[in-house]
């Protein structure tokens, strides 16, 4: 996996230039842009895009959306759509494009594949790298979030653009190289890798939900994931005593609204229906110890997640690199 983020460093954010062209050009009105994604293409990349123009610039209507879910007909006037596959050759995302094209609305398209049907269908960008078939293709799913992430501070913030992308990319890099290295103990990891099930939960980060996504294909665990407010306002529901593990995302990310202590209310959770819980970072509950970079901590879970499933993968004996559903073309 460490191979999925060493081309990180090397991100050049003037690669972006055409997807910001294309946006400045077509985006009109009250229009929005619409990050189109399939599986590991929608989760991280763009719900953390949209977490991100959130903080940059509150008018810039930037929304994440399912491939299936995304209907053109209903697309506000001056919109623009981008359509993100790994494989550039997605059933759901060309008969989109496609849709697209009939309605008249731009769309820009970020593939790994360069000879895919994505990028034959108009403007794109191919993701830097070999187009990954293999079941965790943290490559594409962090150069995807990272092409994301510096259009947005090129569209809002000037000075962005004039020379800091060198550092924005190295700091990513090093909160995700530190993160996907961490050790684990021994304790946690039996805990971990044993669990009946496990429970990721954070505050709509995209980190959870892609975790949970990649643990059958790398542990071969069935996990879900929980939004952290869902989470508390169902206590107990679907828990099994003593079978399942409780982890959660660092507490600076945790819902602004909520005058209780989450760490203790998630603690309380776990000691009333006899489950493991477990933090991200240090904290005074159960934890894995994880550094968080003030601004990168999304990079940083995400790549605290990866290596924990990595580990407890290598822990049961698995290769997490070849498993049975290893090829994923046109699939996400």
């Amino acid at each position: 996996m460490l191979e999925g983020i060493t081309n990180v460093a090397d991100f050049n954010i003037s690669d972006t230039s055409n997807l910001v062209r294309f946006i400045s050009r077509n985006l009109k009105g009250k229009g929005a842009i619409y990050l189109v994604g399939t599986g590991s293409s929608f989760y991280f990349p763009t719900i953390h895009a949209v977490n991100v123009a959130r903080e940059l610039s509150p008018s810039l209507r930037v929304e994440s959306i399912r491939t299936k879910r995304f209907d053109p007909a209903h697309l506000a006037k001056g919109s623009v759509a981008v359509l993100i596959s790994n494989s550039g050759d997605t059933l759901e995302t060309i008969e989109k494009a496609k849709m697209l094209t009939g309605y008249g609305i731009p769309f820009f398209g970020i593939t790994a594949n360069k000879d895919s049907k994505l990028a034959a269908m108009g403007p794109s960008y191919i993701l830097p790298g070999e187009f990954e078939k293999v079941c965790a293709a943290t490559k594409s799913v962090i150069s995807q979030t990272l092409y994301l992430d510096g259009m947005l501070h090129r569209l809002c913030n000037e000075k962005f653009q004039l020379g800091m992308h060198g550092e924005y990319a190295t700091d990513v890099f090093r909160a995700m190289y530190r993160n996907l290295n961490h050790p684990i103990d021994g304790s946690s990891l039996d805990s971990i890798a044993y669990a009946q099930s496990i429970w990721w939960i954070d505050n709509e980060l995209g980190v959870a939900a892609e975790l949970d996504l990649k643990s059958f294909e790398i542990m071969g665990k069935e996990t879900s994931y929980h939004p952290c407010t869902d989470a508390l306002h169902g206590p107990g529901e679907g828990l099994i005593p003593g079978k399942q593990m409780i982890l959660l995302g660092t507490k600076d990310y945790l819902p602004k609204n909520y005058s209780i202590d989450h760490l203790a209310a998630f603690d309380k959770l776990a000691r009333e229906t006899g489950t493991g819980f477990y933090t991200f970072e240090n904290s005074n509950y159960s934890n894995f110890g994880y550094e968080t970079i003030p601004g990168f901590e999304p990079y940083c879970l995400l790549a605290g997640g990866w290596g924990l499933l990595h580990s407890a993968a290598l822990y049961l004996g698995r290769n997490p690199d070849v498993t049975k559903v290893a090829q994923k073309a046109r699939t996400e």
